[in-house]
């Protein structure tokens, strides 16, 4: 059984959504995190269950990596292996966010046994704002098809 140190039983999800984006903050006035850092931290209600999204809205560092948007624009479609999606500060970051919001979370799982009981499940993602393959890739995308003809 896994339970953060934050971890209350009495805390519902607003509480915890609150917390976390509190957190955060904390980070970031201590400079563990960047000023520029724009962080959305919502939760998601339904039957049986709930979610906590983080979602990295605006970041100071790349996210996505250079090699793996070219390989989208330019590589032929099949290509089995493509490069790492996401750049090792981008990576770092995710891990960042998730360890704060992790410690509001308790975990009674069992997945060899594919039994679920959390308080809340956790998604940290980037916004997609962020994913979309720059002007300069496409581009040197159009410009490679150019000289290809």
């Amino acid at each position: 059984m896994f339970v953060g140190t934050k971890y209350a039983a009495s805390r519902d999800g607003a509480a915890i959504t609150k917390a976390i984006r509190d957190d955060i903050k904390a980070e970031q006035k201590a400079g563990r995190l960047s000023q520029l850092l724009k962080v959305s931290v919502i939760l998601s209600r339904y039957s049986m269950g709930q979610t906590v999204y983080v979602r990295i809205q605006d970041a100071p560092i790349q996210i996505q990596a250079s090699a793996y948007s070219r390989s989208l624009v330019i590589d032929p479609p099949g290509q089995d292996a493509r490069p790492e999606r996401y750049t090792a500060a981008a990576t770092r970051l995710r891990a960042q966010l998730e360890e704060i919001a992790q410690q509001y979370q308790r975990s009674d799982s069992r997945p060899d046994e594919d039994y679920s009981n959390v308080n809340f499940f956790l998604r940290c993602e980037f916004g997609v704002g962020l994913l979309e393959v720059d002007h300069e890739i496409s581009t040197d995308y159009w410009l490679a098809l150019e000289d290809a003809l």
